[in-house]
């Protein structure tokens, strides 16, 4: 249950490689809930996408981030990447545009432009993947009960409980006791769905502790693998510096060296030099023998 990370650098050379491992990661934080650590492996793989051209990628990547920032409640961030995610849908297979078209829902229904989230909503879970309908139906109910179109919202409510999955079941019992519901079912019906819905709060209590322990462990393995990193990252920063610092202090060495060297060289060159100015003038200063001279008497009788 813990994170593993994939810490690339800036410039790496495999840019597909480079998206997969960082959409993977987003997506794992995103399962922890950790929304706000996700965002920055997100983007990061989305940049990947648009080096690399991978439009299939770019749109399921630009959707999860939109998710991510839904979870956050930040609706104009999460807008803002589901419209990317959109935008480049008419590349590919139009498909794909239902399944943005669920989380562009609920950002509507969040920021309460409740006309543009039943216009993009209306028809909807029939549209989408099967994999998909049961999100559909959630938003769907949460809103057509915000619009007053309280039919349509028990129907899709009664469909969400008897859902394999919790919180479908759970959404669809909330839907269906809500106060504007609550007074359209008949009385015996509604004990009974008090007392299912009662049944399914308890048996999901049961395994919610398991749940949520696992939970703060895998939040825990993930900051000791933060700090981990880190002291990583602190010590190899550290032994870098050591390492510039001994170079520099080596090319100083070398540096005075050569000047050294240089120097010594030159003042032999200027004492050669020196010395050999000495010995001209030294030869210039002194006479030369006079020559013998054949007439001169010789002194003998």
């Amino acid at each position: 249950h813990s994170v593993k990370h994939y810490h690339l650098p800036e410039n790496y050379p495999d840019r597909s490689l480079e998206s997969r491992l960082s959409s993977q990661t987003g997506r794992l934080l995103i399962g922890m809930r950790l929304y706000g650590e996700a965002i920055p492996y997100m983007e990061r793989a989305i940049k990947a996408n648009h080096a690399t051209r991978d439009t299939v990628n770019l749109i399921y990547d630009y959707q999860l981030l939109g998710s991510a920032y839904i979870y956050l409640k930040d609706y104009d961030n999460a807008e803002l990447n589901l419209k990317n995610a959109a935008d480049w849908v008419q590349y590919t297979d139009n498909r794909l545009l239902e399944n943005i078209r669920i989380d562009m829902a609920a950002v509507k229904l969040h920021k309460n432009r409740l006309d543009s989230a039943l216009a993009i909503i209306r028809g909807l879970p029939d549209r989408v993947e099967p994999e998909f309908r049961n999100l559909a139906l959630a938003n769907a109910c949460d809103i057509y009960l915000a619009k007053g179109i309280l039919d349509t919202a028990y129907m899709y409510a009664r469909e969400l409980a008897t859902s394999s999955d919790f919180n479908n079941r759970n959404n669809g019992y909330r839907i269906m006791l809500s106060p504007e519901l609550r007074g359209r079912i008949p009385i015996d019906s509604l004990t009974d769905l008090i007392l299912q819905y009662n049944d399914i709060l308890q048996r999901n209590y049961t395994g919610h502790g398991e749940q949520q322990a696992l939970m703060q462990q895998s939040m825990y393995n993930y900051r000791l693998q933060e700090r981990k990193r880190a002291d990583a990252e602190r010590r190899n920063r550290n032994l870098l510096i050591a390492l510039l610092a001994a170079s520099v202090i080596a090319l100083g060495f070398l540096a005075a060296l050569l000047y050294m060297k240089y120097r010594n060289l030159q003042l032999e060159a200027n004492l050669r030099d020196a010395l050999n100015t000495a010995e001209s003038i030294r030869k210039k200063m002194i006479p030369p023998p006079p020559f013998p001279n054949p007439h001169a008497p010789s002194g003998k009788s």
